[in-house]
Formats: structure tokens, C-alpha cells, sequence
């Protein structure tokens, strides 16, 4: 196990939501690459990239490529897919970073792209004896004084103002009756960005707790009476629905019946009046709705609908083995069925 990160302030959501302008900036990198390799030569110490969310050693290998033809020693990070900084990736990176540091005798730069700079702040915040520098590349910092936010509901009406809680950046969405706010943000012991899934029950104040998995996305069915909610795939807490409820029995999520395939996100339904829910499907997003879509969920859910108007199934871009796939996805649980191809799908309205 590696040293204690530090928890440092977190990002706004609109600074979270540019995750996904990570492929942009890997393919400005390529254009530049001619300009780049004109660099004058390092001096050969080692230097550790980290890649952003959902990405792996592939996409840092252009940068690492440039920086080798400098003289610098590179290191991928060797991880896999960069899905949050789960135990596996903390004792990793602590790893990582100590075998280039033997290795070359001299302390390793660190250079993180986006969530990956995260990871190389922390780094270097608790092993400065063997860090050089940190650079990262379009990593959503916040700089504010202590990295909270007020969630605040004001009457327009009245002009009442209350102040519900006190949190780490919000991504927060209505329900159909205006009711309820759904919202999550970022838990102190584990993703800054993303954490459980809350409804808050404006009237009475009372806020409750659907899913203490860390939810990246999620979305109301039009009837109000339910969430719609994707995760990572193996999610230590998978389960926990309503897990602060003290009058109602902890449920499991189920586990999807059928499947058209492994993949790296889950997308599962919770009842918001009685905390039960099922695991619907675990899914391989396609590249359009994993970084144009996702990274600004809440903004997207005030116009385009996953929901069908009966809020009886969901639409689903998936990446099968056949290629680009929308699957409609009963929201009771079953086998989802195939639509058509493609890379994106929403809902009409009517």
C-alpha cells in the first residue's frame, strides 16, 4: 500500500466535463509532432506519463514516442484502463514510480494528462524525494480556497434561500415533478469528481443516499419515479442501494440476466421511493457517447432522452464484437434487444 494521497480541492463540473476533450488534445499532439521533435535534447532522466479517464498506455504513446527521441527515459504507467483511483491504481502508481526512481538513480518527472495529472500531483505531493516535476496536460483543477460548493435552492417566488449541504463539486438534475434533485459528488475517500448518487427532498429537506457506487452519469425517467445510472464496472461498492435509509433493509443491485457482452461500464435503475434497483447491463460504450456524451450528461439530459416516454426501457449505444450497436434496454431487467446500428441514439420526446 502506498502512502496517504492528500485530498486536494476539486474541479467545477464544467472543468470535470473536459475529460473528454483529452482525444482533441492527443490529436493536436500529432499535428505538432514535426514542431516538437525540433526540442532541444534532455538529459535522459526518467519521466512516468500517466493517461486520462478511461484511457491506457496507448494513447501516452505519441508523447512517450517524442520525449524517447529526445533522451529522455520513458515509463508507461502499466495499469490498464485508467477507471479512478481504485487500491489497484494507488499501490500501482506508488510502484510505477519507485521502479523508475531505483532504476535510474535520479528522481522521475511526472507528466499526467487530465485525470492522469491528478494522480501525478498526489504523487508528487507524497514522494517529493523522488519526484522532479509534475507538468500536466488540460488536468481540472479547481483553484478555489477548500474545494466546496454550497448546493443552494432559492423560492423565486419568495425569494427563500436554503442551503442544503455542504459538498465537493455537484452534477445535479431535477426530477420530472420538481420535487426532488438528484445529485452526486465527489466522496472524500475515493473519485473527487464522481461519488454516490443523492436525492434530496426539497420540501422536507431530507436527503437520501440511492447508491454509494460512483456513479459517473445519471438520468430521471420522465414519470419521476426512477434514476438511471452508470458506473464502472467491478465498483467495490457495487450494490448499496439507499444505503442511508434506517427503516428499509440494505438491497443488493441483481445481476444482469442477460447480456450481449463484458464491458467496462454498468448501467443499472433504482426506484427513488423504495431504494431498489437492477443491474441492467455491462456495457463497452461507443467513443461518441463515452467522450461527448458522458463528460456532459447533465447538460445533455435537459434535451436529448435515453428514457422512452413510457419510461418502460432505455436507449444504449454499445461496442460489440459486430461492431457499433444502440440496444433498447428494458428498464425492468431482461434481454436487451438490438435496434440498429450505430454510435448514438436518444428518445423522442413523444
Amino acid at each position: 500500500m502506498g502512502p496517504p494521497v492528500h485530498r486536494s480541492g476539486a474541479p467545477s463540473p464544467v472543468l470535470t466535463a473536459l475529460e473528454g476533450r483529452a482525444l482533441g488534445e492527443l490529436g493536436a499532439l500529432q499535428l505538432a509532432a514535426p514542431l516538437l521533435r525540433r526540442l532541444p535534447k534532455g538529459d535522459g532522466h526518467p519521466v512516468l506519463v500517466l493517461p486520462g479517464f478511461t484511457a491506457g498506455d496507448p494513447s501516452t504513446a505519441p508523447i512517450r514516442s517524442i520525449l524517447r527521441r529526445l533522451g529522455y527515459r520513458t515509463y508507461g504507467w502499466h495499469l490498464g484502463r485508467n477507471l479512478g483511483p481504485t487500491p489497484e491504481v494507488i499501490d500501482g502508481l506508488f510502484e510505477r514510480l519507485s521502479a523508475a526512481f531505483e532504476r535510474d538513480g535520479r528522481p522521475v518527472s511526472l507528466i499526467g494528462w487530465s485525470l492522469g495529472g491528478i494522480y501525478a500531483r498526489e504523487l508528487a505531493r507524497a514522494s517529493s524525494d523522488r519526484v522532479r516535476q509534475v507538468i500536466t496536460l488540460g488536468s481540472p483543477f479547481r483553484m478555489d480556497s477548500d474545494g466546496r460548493s454550497a448546493l443552494v435552492v432559492v423560492d423565486t417566488q419568495t425569494g427563500e434561500r436554503r442551503t442544503f449541504d455542504q459538498s465537493d463539486s455537484l452534477a445535479l438534475s431535477w426530477s420530472p415533478t420538481g420535487d426532488q434533485l438528484a445529485f452526486t459528488s465527489g466522496a472524500p475517500d475515493s473519485h473527487r469528481f464522481w461519488g454516490p448518487l443523492r436525492v434530496l427532498d426539497v420540501a422536507g429537506g431530507q436527503t437520501r443516499v440511492l447508491t454509494r457506487q460512483m456513479v459517473l452519469a445519471f438520468f430521471w425517467s420522465p414519470d419521476g419515479r426512477s434514476i438511471a445510472f452508470i458506473t464502472v464496472n467491478g465498483d467495490p461498492q457495487d450494490g448499496g442501494v439507499n444505503a442511508l435509509a434506517k427503516t428499509r433493509q440494505l438491497t443488493r443491485l441483481a445481476r444482469p440476466a442477460q447480456q450481449p457482452g463484458q464491458g467496462f461500464l454498468t448501467l443499472s435503475v433504482v426506484n427513488v421511493a423504495t431504494g431498489e434497483g437492477v443491474r441492467l447491463l455491462d456495457f463497452q460504450p461507443t467513443g461518441v457517447f463515452l467522450t461527448q456524451f458522458l463528460p456532459f450528461f447533465d447538460q445533455y439530459a435537459l434535451s436529448h432522452r435515453l428514457w422512452s416516454p413510457d419510461s418502460s426501457a432505455l436507449v444504449l449505444p454499445v461496442v460489440e464484437e459486430s461492431g457499433q450497436w444502440v440496444l433498447i434496454v428494458p428498464a425492468a431487467g431482461g434481454r436487451p434487444f438490438h435496434l440498429a446500428e450505430g454510435d448514438a441514439a436518444f428518445w423522442s420526446r413523444q
